[in-house]
């Protein structure tokens, strides 16, 4: 019985190895036609919210920040995360901060 179990257990991590391998290399168009395929397409739309119009400012390029600005902000977010130990996500820091997310990843 011993030898089915490990036979069963190595079966199943290959197979679990040979999924997780077909689905890094797969496109998000190939993931997406399959979950439309399998499941329909209310599935593979859910969580993607209502189309909204463009920004009038999309395209348009962002102030170049000085060191000086960079610098403020990078103290007040270490400040705010040695008040907070257990970390915080990026949104939260946004909001505590009043920071736009643009102006956090630029």
């Amino acid at each position: 019985m011993a030898n089915l179990r490990t036979v069963l257990e190595k079966l199943a991590a290959d197979f679990a190895e040979a999924a997780v391998a077909a689905i890094q290399h797969a496109s998000l168009n190939d993931i997406a036609g399959v979950t439309r395929s399998r499941y329909g397409t209310a599935l593979a739309h859910r969580g993607a919210g209502p189309v909204r119009a463009a920004s009038p400012n999309r395209g348009r390029r962002r102030h170049r920040r000085s060191g000086a600005d960079i610098a403020k902000v990078t103290g007040a977010i270490v400040a705010l995360l040695q008040k907070h130990l257990g970390g915080l996500r990026a949104e939260q820091i946004r909001a505590a901060l009043g920071i736009s997310k643009p102006e956090l990843l630029s």
